[in-house]
């Protein structure tokens, strides 16, 4: 049993990565129980995916994969009272319930739903604030190009260096640059779809701390908060050296707060 209103959230998010998905297998919604939680996973299938974790009553643990579309649908149409769920025993059909209204759902096989990747917590690169990191791709992912005929120039490119972590965004006619004093030490260079960060960015929370880290084949990125982690891409190839272009003086120069 979880509360509505959290669900609803989840629901809400989960139905961003599988719009659009070529196989049925990423059109469906992974949900099964981890300890005194549930966990709802959901992948585009061009790697990015996500992991929700929400509290809820746990009586008995399973997993299940749903139509995400049937299921977010149904879940929106209810009332605030808790959702319930309940596997019914040697199938996968799921009894939902909240307040008088209820429905059978006809899931399937959760094995077949695709593993979601591995990470090793010693590879954990750096820690931001939430707000930080939201307000650092609020800032600069506009200037990243959308003509893929120029991959390089489709993503945010972050390098730290000095305790200094910078984020950097350009096409041809703009270039948007953002510096956030660090503590921690970024080991490599990361070159990450802006648009894909700016859907991260819709969903962090306000508070609390992210971890950004790499996974161990080194093709996707990490952002891990107690209630969610967000796998992206990695984009393959060395991003222009953008400090070429920077002004060293200025003719006229505003300094804003």
């Amino acid at each position: 049993m979880l509360n509505k209103s959290l669900h609803v959230r989840w629901s809400r998010l989960v139905m961003r990565f599988h719009v659009g998905a070529r196989f049925r297998c990423w059109q469906n919604v992974h949900v099964a129980t981890d300890g005194e939680l549930l966990q709802v996973s959901a992948s585009n299938g061009e790697g990015v995916s996500i992991v929700y974790r929400l509290a809820a009553t746990i009586e008995a643990h399973g997993s299940i994969a749903f139509p995400a579309k049937l299921l977010t649908d149904y879940i929106g149409s209810l009332q605030t009272n808790p959702v319930s769920l309940a596997l019914q025993e040697g199938t996968y059909a799921c009894h939902i319930s909240c307040g008088r209204s209820s429905a059978d759902i006809n899931g399937t096989d959760p094995s077949q739903f695709p593993v979601m990747p591995a990470f090793d917590d010693e590879q954990e690169i750096i820690v931001l604030e939430a707000n930080q990191l939201k307000e650092m791709i609020e800032q600069v992912s506009f200037a990243a190009t959308q003509d893929t005929s120029r991959p390089i120039f489709t993503g945010m490119y972050l390098t730290e260096k000095h305790g200094q972590l910078t984020c950097v965004a350009a096409d041809s006619f703009r270039l948007a640059v953002r510096n956030l004093p660090v503590a921690e030490h970024l080991i490599e260079e990361l070159l990450i779809p802006a648009r894909v960060m700016e859907q991260l960015a819709r969903i962090l929370p306000k508070e609390g701390t992210v971890e950004i880290g790499v996974t161990p084949r080194r093709n996707l990125v990490r952002f891990h908060t107690p209630s969610l982690d967000f796998f992206a891409p990695l984009l393959e190839g060395t991003y222009a050296n953008y400090q070429a272009v920077l002004p060293k003086v200025w003719r006229t120069r505003a300094v804003m707060e």
